[in-house]
């Protein structure tokens, strides 16, 4: 049975047409306003799909437009694909079969999403504060992350664990806290690029969304050496005494246009020298002035206040100090 009453079409267990069948009957449809669902079938693919473009719902309205569940065989949906751009909420869930083709899915499903137990999920799906007790529902190695990653108190999950399933993250679509833990570092999210927030333009209320890092006493560094962009989030970071930035990580937390708080210190500097054979050079300290010759490459390593007795002085042939 395919039923097609409130201008959508439902597909289920009832449902008799043959796949060939349907692939003559929505060879034109391009275009869908309602809903779609996809339920309890025996299908493997949805390739009949191929030609729509696009589910949107009633002008005006947030709704559910697309729904995909409990298909025992399903593999792939329509050709790898199926829709484009999707700004309503789509449900994808319990098809253990199913690759939903994360090269799609990661750009046109970014945003109300739900897509869950499927053999291919592309992304974890995070919807409360994380513990000790739930934090083994969370895959391991998650990639993209979706929803809120929140990290709240002294039942929090400890910096292994969350290496383990977050340390390949490299995407935040939604919000980010951390607060009230004893987290030393940050550095279980050292590959993230970039933290997004996605509003719902349809939503009755509007619901700020937040990157919160507050009241964690032993927090010391961010660690997010890759960190390029925090979009359309508004940044909240403050009583964290230990905690130091980087220059890098401050450009990228600034490059918000909401930023409430930002508290803390810049982290010591550190000037990088890189000294060849046969070469001379003139490096500056706070109070030392000196000459170096070298027999071979050497990597000098000092922040601003080092004295050059610190510097691996036994390959150096010649240190002259000249106070300043």
């Amino acid at each position: 049975m395919i039923d097609f009453g409130n201008g959508q079409p439902n597909k289920d267990e009832t449902t008799d047409v043959s796949h060939e069948k349907l692939t003559a009957l929505f060879k034109y449809l391009n275009v869908l306003t309602g809903k779609l669902e996809i339920i309890n079938t025996q299908f493997r693919n949805l390739s009949f799909f191929r030609p729509l473009f696009s589910v949107t719902g009633a002008t005006g309205e947030a709704s559910e437009v697309l729904l995909i569940a409990n298909n025992s065989k399903l593999e792939t949906m329509a050709g790898g694909a199926l829709l484009y751009p999707v700004i309503d909420r789509i449900r994808i869930e319990d098809n253990p079969m199913l690759d939903v083709n994360c090269s799609h899915v990661l750009e046109n499903y970014a945003t109300l999403r739900t897509i869950r137990r499927n053999r291919v999920n592309c992304g974890c799906e995070l919807d409360g504060s994380l513990t000790t007790t739930n934090i083994d529902t969370i895959p391991d190695n998650c990639d993209y992350i979706f929803g809120k990653l929140e990290i709240s108190g002294e039942n929090s999950p400890n910096a292994e664990v969350l290496t383990r399933k977050f340390g390949k993250a490299t995407n935040i679509t939604g919000e980010l806290a951390i607060l009230n833990t004893n987290l030393t570092s940050l550095e279980f999210l050292s590959n993230l690029v970039n933290i997004t927030s996605k509003y719902n333009v349809y939503a009755e209320e509007f619901i700020e969304q937040f990157v919160r890092i507050e009241n964690n006493v032993m927090l010391e560094r961010l660690g997010w050496d890759k960190l390029e962009v925090v979009y359309m989030s508004t940044v909240s970071i403050s009583a964290n005494p230990k905690l130091c930035y980087t220059v890098a990580e401050l450009d990228a937390l600034l490059y918000s246009e909401y930023v409430n708080v930002i508290e803390g210190k810049l982290c010591a500097v550190i000037y990088l020298f890189v000294l060849l054979t046969t070469q001379s050079s003139r490096c500056q300290t706070k109070n030392v002035s000196v000459s170096i010759e070298l027999l071979r490459p050497i990597l000098v390593v000092t922040n601003k206040t080092a004295k050059p007795s610190a510097w691996p002085v036994s390959q150096i042939i010649r240190r002259k100090e000249v106070e300043q």
